[in-house]
């Protein structure tokens, strides 16, 4: 018997009954008590988690009191059973996540009734303790006051409360000896040893660091760990090389399936997943711009041709073949957006502003991919897609699909309708252009997608993704990539 089953067993105190008794491939995985064992790992079965939220989804209709009430004594008691065993919380998180939606969806018709202020008062007398309510209740308002609103001025009132929380909400340390500290859950910045700048950690998403001689404080990583904030570092040409992040690593089961995976036939089946869903959603976003553009039909028409091949490539080389052709064709395509003839994508060693605007965009991008699949348990050194390399080659795969939506369309959007971005004299981005770049991109990663048959932001897409892969490789199920819906 696993010895992960015998340590499950201790601590609910049960026995397992020989009459009922089967075998199973313990790396097939199988089912035991709403949990589900592979190898040495314990996840929530996928059925029991279903019917964990559609319970909730028929407790919405009760009466408040009743309805939150069930729900805190139902997350309770699922964290007391699942977190002794289950060797990641990841899945806890997520049921806590869609639990949440539940919540708000119910305190917006309760608001339709009682103010913000009663509301916050009926709850205060509950005792609840699991959520923050108070929270829960503002987005519930904010939800409830842009359903008011025409649709033609709801995206500009969300790019507005969205600028103003990303103004604070991502810190870039630039300055040579700058020193971070925490000071009563206040992030404390100083220079030449005077304070700077404090910043509340609740009000904080990342931090990202491009300087050196920068000292940060052990009493600051830990209080960034426990709220999930991360410490991100890039270097002086925008190349992210290292992150701070406080949470478990990969599973080394989860690598070994990736490993196995890697060496059959169904790692084209993943490579495939990630191009194509790079190569749809740069298509889509030409045939966007195509309305206010008309000679990009040429680039869309070039680009179909080649995405039909695509279905039937069998060997890596191949659909990297065809993903480079189609690279091509579409920053010629962006090139024409821009009115810039002589654009062309460089990588590595930009100087001129287009380049290095998308370099320095695409290092907010991946920090932020990293650090979902890290959460989501992945081995990021094991690609299906690019060559293995020291290098968490994972990421450039799952990366695929987000980079034309959250930082081509951002990046175009701002050389288009403003002259923030720019370089100085030594081909490096102005603080001005950072600032411009970090707003937008944060922008994107907060707008709202179709996803699963609702409305999510590109942030949360990102993370569910992440989850989705891993259990694709879990499971031995396909993955199916991201492509954005309107």
């Amino acid at each position: 018997m696993p010895e992960i089953l015998n340590i499950f067993l201790k601590n609910i105190d049960l026995e397992i009954s020989e009459e009922k008794s089967y075998f199973s491939d313990i790396y097939k995985g199988f089912s035991f008590l709403g949990c589900f064992f592979r190898n040495n790992d314990v996840y929530i079965d996928k059925e029991k988690l279903y019917f964990h939220i559609e319970s909730v989804k028929e407790l919405q209709n009760k009466e408040l009191n009743h309805f939150l009430k069930k729900i805190e004594n139902k997350i309770d008691g699922l964290a007391r059973y699942y977190e002794k065993v289950i060797t990641s919380n990841q899945d806890i998180e997520y049921l806590k996540g869609i639990i949440k939606e539940f919540i708000i969806d119910r305190l917006s018709n309760e608001l339709k009734n009682k103010s913000k202020k009663e509301l916050k008062e009926k709850l205060k007398n509950l005792n609840l303790k699991i959520f923050d309510y108070n929270r829960l209740i503002d987005i519930a308002y904010e939800k409830n006051k842009y359903e008011t609103i025409p649709k033609e001025k709801i995206e500009k009132q969300q790019k507005i409360v969205f600028k103003n929380k990303i103004k604070s909400s991502v810190i870039v340390i630039e300055e040579f000896g700058t020193s971070l500290g925490v000071s009563k859950n206040t992030l404390v910045i100083k220079k030449r040893g005077k304070i700077a700048k404090k910043l509340p950690l609740s009000h904080i998403e990342k931090i990202i660091i491009q300087a050196k001689g920068v000292s940060i404080s052990s009493n600051l990583i830990y209080a960034l760990q426990k709220r999930k904030i991360s410490i991100e570092f890039i270097d002086y040409k925008y190349n992210p090389y290292a992150m701070i992040y406080g949470i478990e690593l990969s599973y080394p089961k989860i690598a070994i399936k990736q490993l196995e995976i890697v060496n059959s036939e169904k790692r084209i089946e993943f490579a495939r997943e990630f191009v194509k869903a790079k190569i749809v959603n740069q298509r889509n976003y030409l045939k966007i711009m195509s309305k206010y553009h008309k000679n990009l039909e040429e680039n869309i028409i070039k680009i179909d041709k080649i995405k039909s091949k695509i279905k039937n490539a069998n060997k890596i080389d191949e659909l990297m073949g065809y993903e480079g052709s189609i690279a091509n064709i579409y920053w010629n395509g962006i090139s024409k957006i821009l009115n810039e003839e002589d654009f062309k994508r460089i990588t590595k060693g930009a100087t001129d502003r287009i380049n290095t605007a998308l370099n320095y965009g695409y290092a907010i991008l991946y920090n932020k991919v990293q650090k979902a699949l890290i959460k989501a348990g992945l081995g990021i050194n094991i690609s299906f897609l690019h060559a293995f390399e020291k290098k968490p080659v994972l990421v450039f795969d799952f990366i695929e699909q987000f980079r034309c939506v959250a930082v081509d369309k951002a990046i175009c959007f701002s050389l288009k309708k403003s002259d923030d971005i720019d370089v100085n004299n030594k081909g490096m981005l102005t603080k001005e252009a950072k600032r411009r770049i970090i707003e937008e991109v944060n922008e994107r990663l907060a707008t709202f997608y179709k996803f699963n048959g609702k409305k999510y932001t590109l942030n949360a897409i990102i993370e569910f993704q992440a989850i989705r892969l891993r259990d694709a490789i879990l499971n031995s199920i396909k993955y199916k990539s991201f492509i954005a819906r309107y």
